[in-house]
């Protein structure tokens, strides 16, 4: 009787540590989340649509929880539309044993998403003229962002949202007189902080590179702090007139060569 027992129990520890095992590392394929992430999907708007595919659930049993997370996923808005690479949550053990679980995080992937493809869904999600302006100044560009969002208890979005990626190849135009292209850069967003690194540019034909940018938005100002570096830039008097008048100085010049490192500050309403 004893051996029967200890068979029993050798197995049944077998099982479940097999059983973990296999859901920590291969996971399992549902649609049972399915409902839960369209659900929390329409707490940003109500007509956003989202096309999920393959659902797989892995076990993270150091934090007692589930990973859900699904690829090839689409949201349509209206005629538009932005392909996701995949969306990750956790859900809590417990809460899913209760039959009364939340989701308390969503985490959004991109795919490479053209940039005034992007503005354009922006609008429709949120008709505010900041994004017209830049559909309209915003030429090419391309970006891959990850997107993070968290919920309280009632399902609800909260302000501690996080926002990364990189954009690569962007162009804008200026009143036909600044022309910005080649503009790469790493961007971090949290909540009213941006915060932009490795930012290379070509203005009018001339290179710029700044290590870092900061922008804060508080109340309805916008406060700028950054670093801009320059190597061996060439100015012709035609360029300067871009940026000083050239006959208020009284000057001859006809060309400047430089190397700069300059720090800045300033604020816009």
């Amino acid at each position: 009787m004893k051996k029967i027992i200890y068979r029993f129990l050798i197995t049944l520890v077998v099982l479940i540590f097999g059983g973990i095992i296999f859901l920590s590392t291969v996971g399992i394929k549902t649609d049972k989340f399915n409902s839960k992430i369209t659900e929390q999907t329409k707490k940003v708007n109500k007509d956003l649509k989202i096309k999920l595919n393959d659902v797989m659930i892995t076990l993270d049993p150091l934090k007692f929880k589930f990973i859900v997370k699904t690829f090839g996923t689409n949201l349509i808005l209206k005629d538009k539309k932005i392909q996701l690479k995949n969306i990750k949550t956790n859900i809590s053990i417990i809460s899913l044993f209760n039959r009364n679980f939340s989701l308390s995080d969503l985490v959004i992937s991109t795919k490479p998403l053209e940039i005034n493809n992007l503005a354009s869904f922006l609008r429709l999600l949120k008709n505010d003229p900041k994004i017209y302006i830049a559909e309209k100044l915003i030429k090419k560009g391309y970006v891959v962002s990850d997107i993070k969002l968290y919920f309280d208890r009632f399902g609800n979005i909260k302000d501690n949202y996080q926002v990364s990626g990189i954009v690569k190849d962007g162009r804008i135009n200026f009143l036909k007189k600044y022309d910005f292209k080649n503009i790469d850069f790493n961007f971090k967003i949290k909540n009213k902080n941006f915060e932009f690194a490795d930012l290379k540019l070509f203005l009018n034909e001339k290179k710029f590179y700044s290590p870092k940018l900061s922008i804060i938005n508080i109340k309805n100002k916008y406060s700028f702090f950054g670093k801009i570096n320059n190597d061996d830039l060439i100015l012709l008097a035609k360029d300067l007139e871009n940026f000083i008048k050239i006959d208020s100085i009284n000057s001859n010049i006809k060309k400047v060569n430089f190397n700069s490192e300059n720090n800045f500050q300033f604020s816009l309403d």
